[in-house]
């Protein structure tokens, strides 16, 4: 996964900043997200313990294609951060955020497939929800640091990402850091959108 994404990042550095046209398809897809976490979270939770085969396929690709949106949004933003406001403090945090949402779903693909494993797969994805937790407030507190205003929206979504953290890695306020990170996402979207519009990246 770190070779992979180290690459990803290394091919797309010939380019002065990112194109108008990825931001704003990760803009939307970002706000598209958003509108779907309660739908996807009431679908998993209708669907656990069910062994129909057409609930479980319809699970797993739920599961990736959330994952590949998550990948793409972050990869975009990341490049935005680097190459138009020269930012790369928060590289790690996305790299670990990316990697540790990977597991999360490679384990939950497991647990489809082998049902003997749920109950495992459950503990484990409590201690991936912590250390996703903490990823989520690492992130948070490093973007802090970028000297840019993002249309009014950087402290804000800065603290929406450290409120998120706090909440999952709490465990017990998991509905909170839903809702912080359903609006994290919707203000991701339109940081996204609004500087696709700047003039130095047309």
């Amino acid at each position: 996964m770190q070779m992979w994404y180290t690459h990803y990042m290394a091919s797309s550095t010939t380019y002065d900043v990112v194109s108008p046209a990825r931001l704003r398809a990760a803009g939307w897809l970002s706000m598209g997200a958003s509108f779907l976490t309660l739908p996807w979270f009431l679908f998993t939770y209708l669907a656990e313990g069910r062994g129909d085969a057409s609930i479980k396929g319809a699970e797993a690709l739920m599961l990736v294609g959330r994952l590949a949106l998550l990948i793409y949004v972050l990869l975009v933003f990341q490049q935005l951060l680097n190459k138009h406001y020269a930012f790369t403090g928060a590289n790690k945090t996305i790299s670990l955020f990316i990697q540790a949402s990977t597991i999360q779903v490679a384990a939950r693909l497991l647990a489809l497939a082998v049902p003997e494993l749920a109950d495992a797969v459950a503990l484990f994805g409590l201690i991936m929800l912590v250390i996703i937790g903490v990823i989520h407030l690492m992130f948070g507190i490093w973007l802090l640091y970028l000297p840019a205003s993002l249309g009014g929206m950087h402290r804000p979504f800065c603290y929406l990402n450290i409120a998120t953290g706090l909440a999952f890695a709490s465990i017990v306020l998991l509905p909170v850091g839903m809702l912080t990170s359903t609006i994290a996402d919707l203000m991701l979207g339109t940081i996204l959108l609004q500087t696709a519009r700047l003039p130095r990246l047309t």
